[in-house]
């Protein structure tokens, strides 16, 4: 599993992660993945950070991998406001809760890392006013089998 994150005001979502390459990434919306990090792994920072994790349905489809969400506004400004020893802080704990719930593979990116890269994502979305948005892929997932 991992999240597609990308920086870009809502009406851009669809070329920010369904681009078929026309741009060829000229386009200045800012994107990476977290590996082995979910939308759950979200909330549970949302719900440390500001108590509660309400995303917003930006696209939807048929299929769960073709799904844009934007991250709640209050953590992406409650995440830009935050200085290097809130974030230290609040990457620990995030570790710990990740690892209590198991949420947390062994090969996951390690949350101060993923902390590191949503704080700067944040900031950049603050300074833009734009929206984080994202999408969540399973691996495994087949999208052409029918679950009828």
């Amino acid at each position: 599993m991992h999240l597609d994150l990308a920086v870009a005001p809502r009406r851009a979502a669809e070329a920010a992660f369904f681009d078929d390459g026309a741009s060829d990434g000229d386009d200045d919306i800012p994107r990476i993945r977290l590996e082995d990090l979910s939308e759950f792994e979200l909330a549970q920072l949302a719900m440390l950070l500001i108590g509660s994790y309400e995303p917003r349905t930006v696209l939807d489809a048929d299929h769960p991998d073709d799904i844009v969400s934007e991250a709640d506004p209050r953590l992406v400004q409650a995440l830009a406001a935050l200085d290097g020893a809130a974030l230290a802080r609040l990457g620990q704990t995030w570790q710990d809760v990740l690892a209590q719930n198991d949420a947390l593979p062994a090969a996951a990116d390690r949350p101060a890392t993923a902390l590191a890269a949503l704080h700067d994502l944040a900031r950049l979305a603050t300074d833009r006013r734009h929206t984080l948005l994202y999408t969540q892929h399973i691996d495994g997932e087949d999208p052409t089998l029918d679950d009828t």
